[in-house]
């Protein structure tokens, strides 16, 4: 060591002294280490737990003791050019335990790398490589299936981590990034821009910072159509290649999904028992009836086939919601059904509402012993969390018929063979013999004998009741009417024998054993036509019936049964169960 020393007695002071001086030590008596307590950090810049280092910088004599009050100074190296980490303080005195600390604060660059260096005076010391890493995302999304109605919302939120920590202060942008439609076909990306995310739902807001939890969150509001719809945030307090990206595919994406009602349905719960024919159990009449096309488009497949309420006072009503995607499990469905009964136009004979969940609900409706063209106006809505909104209204013919109709709902001259027989049968009989009677008895198209009808549709008669029409028309409409409740029938040519013009005509009897009445005493018929059941035969011409052991033909005249069973010439030709080829009626 050199210095001078100025020295002297009096006021005038003396000339200064010139001195050099040694210390027998050097610096390789001094020890220095240092640590950092992480060896990774999170990226991002800010001055937060997640986000920092401690370095700690020892100065000790080779003996061990500690060197305190001696400041020791910090610097990075390797530090990233454009994303460099910071280092605070750079200079800071050893304590008494001879530790100096400062705090590393991360890059914004995910995947660099640090260390930091320690001095005391020519004495160096330097940490391991301190990484920076990218935080990890947890999704929530609630609910991830939504009704895709253009209204439901789900909550979308993200929260960061690093060890256990919370990740704040990220700055995060919000977007959809991938939207597969409900084929699973991927019809938009966001990068490469490509498609459009129309009609697919939105997010707000678009812009939001992590909190103190570590979460940023927004609001996904679906849109109209069905499928897969992915979110991405970016984290724009980051840099990977570009900003640090979370894609909610890691923990499962949105998906909208369209929910409609498929199918309302009337059931029967009364056992009907017909004469020689099985046992019409439970009878299921659709009310409406749609599907989802390969688009996602709601086809119409049938709608208002006429419910068959069998003299009961009430029927089953089953509804069926279904999703598309079919694949989609759903949960937190309702639905709300709504039904009004009415008598004519404006009277209500019973309304009722019933609430469920799920995809399905059965529940009985009052008809009130309804009759003939009582209607049935009913109403679906579905909601998830919200508003209700309606999927389905519809108004539905109400019939009380013998048993199920066999028919297309449809079949307009099915629906009109039904429309009358329910009409003259009108809710009384309680047998198939007393509702065949009661139809044949309710045509009130005049008999014309000799007569024909031109037409190839057997109703159309009707157009012409008043001038009437032949025997054999008047039997092909009975037919008709007997079908479209369930009840089979043929027609049924009744001969004089083939050479007999001459009036020898077959024979109705009151009791079968007195009592007759000749059929057409001015007239040389040599056969005639009627309707045959099961359990009798029935003329809605001359309005006789009887059962097998009241209707007797004389021993001189012969049944003769044509061999397809229907009488040709009238045009009736068809069969509700198997039409027959040669004589379709559409």
């Amino acid at each position: 060591m050199k210095g001078k020393i100025a020295g002297g007695t009096g006021g005038g002071g003396g000339q200064p002294i010139d001195f050099e001086a040694s210390w027998a030590g050097n610096m390789d008596d001094f020890a220095l280490s240092i640590s950092s307590d992480k060896t990774a950090i999170c990226a991002g810049g800010i001055d937060s737990a997640p986000h920092q280092a401690t370095i700690t910088a020892t100065l000790s004599y080779q003996s061990g003791e500690p060197v305190s009050g001696t400041m020791i100074t910090f610097s990075l190296t390797n530090s990233h050019p454009d994303y460099p980490a910071t280092i605070d303080p750079v200079s800071a005195a050893t304590d008494s335990n001879g530790e100096a600390k400062a705090t590393l604060t991360s890059s914004r660059k995910i995947g660099a790398t640090v260390k930091v260096k320690a001095k005391y005076d020519e004495v160096e010391a330097e940490t391991e490589q301190v990484t920076m890493e990218k935080a990890t995302g947890a999704w929530s999304i609630d609910p991830q299936e939504l009704i895709a109605d253009g209204e439901s919302q789900a909550n979308v939120k993200l929260t960061l981590t690093y060890s256990g920590d919370s990740v704040d202060q990220h700055e995060m942008t919000w977007r959809i990034s991938r939207i597969w439609d409900g084929n699973g076909t991927l019809i938009y990306q966001a990068d490469p821009p490509s498609g459009s995310p129309s009609g697919y739902g939105s997010l707000n807001p678009t812009n939001d910072n992590t909190d103190g939890d570590g979460i940023t969150e927004t609001v996904y509001t679906v849109g109209t159509e069905a499928g897969t719809v992915e979110f991405e945030v970016l984290d724009e307090s980051v840099v990977e290649n570009s900003p640090a990206s979370y894609k909610s595919t890691d923990d499962g994406n949105a998906q909208p999904t369209k929910f409609a009602v498929t199918e309302v349905k009337a059931s029967n719960n009364v056992n009907i028992r017909l004469s020689n024919i099985p046992n019409k159990n439970v009878h299921d009449n659709i009310l409406f009836k749609a599907q989802f096309n390969a688009d996602g488009q709601l086809v119409l497949a049938a709608i208002e086939q006429p419910v068959c309420d069998a003299r009961n006072d009430s029927f089953l009503s089953t509804i069926q919601i279904s999703a598309w995607p079919s694949d989609r499990s759903f949960s937190g469905l309702t639905w709300r059904y709504t039904w009004t009964v009415h008598d004519g136009p404006s009277t209500v004979i019973n309304e009722n509402t019933m609430d469920g969940s799920g995809n399905t609900g059965q529940f009985s409706i009052s008809t009130n012993a309804a009759v003939d063209s009582y209607s049935l106006t009913h109403q679906i809505n579905i909601r998830q969390n919200n508003p209700w909104k309606s999927y389905h209204h519809d108004t539905s013919t109400l019939y009380q018929i013998f048993s199920q109709p066999p028919i297309e709902g449809e079949n307009p001259p099915a629906r009109l063979a039904l429309s009358k027989a329910c009409t003259y049968i009108n809710g009384t009989p309680n047998t198939q013999h007393d509702c065949a009677a009661a139809i044949m008895s309710g045509i009130g198209i005049r008999f014309k004998p000799l007569g024909s009808y031109p037409s190839t549709y057997p109703l159309d008669a009707y157009d012409d009741w008043e001038e009437g029409v032949g025997c054999i028309d008047h039997a092909n409409v009975l037919c008709c009417l007997l079908r479209s409740i369930g009840i089979g029938a043929n027609t049924e040519r009744w001969y004089g024998g083939e050479d007999n013009f001459l009036g020898k005509v077959w024979k109705w009897t009151a009791t079968g054993k007195e009592g007759t009445i000749l059929i057409s005493p001015d007239n040389l018929w040599h056969f005639h036509v009627i309707a045959k059941t099961s359990d009798g035969r029935y003329d809605s011409a001359l309005k006789h019936l009887g059962t097998p052991n009241i209707l007797h033909h004389h021993p001189d005249y012969e049944v003769k049964h044509p061999p397809y069973g229907i009488y040709p010439d009238s045009g009736l030709g068809f069969d509700f169960d198997t039409p027959l080829p040669e004589h379709q009626w559409p």
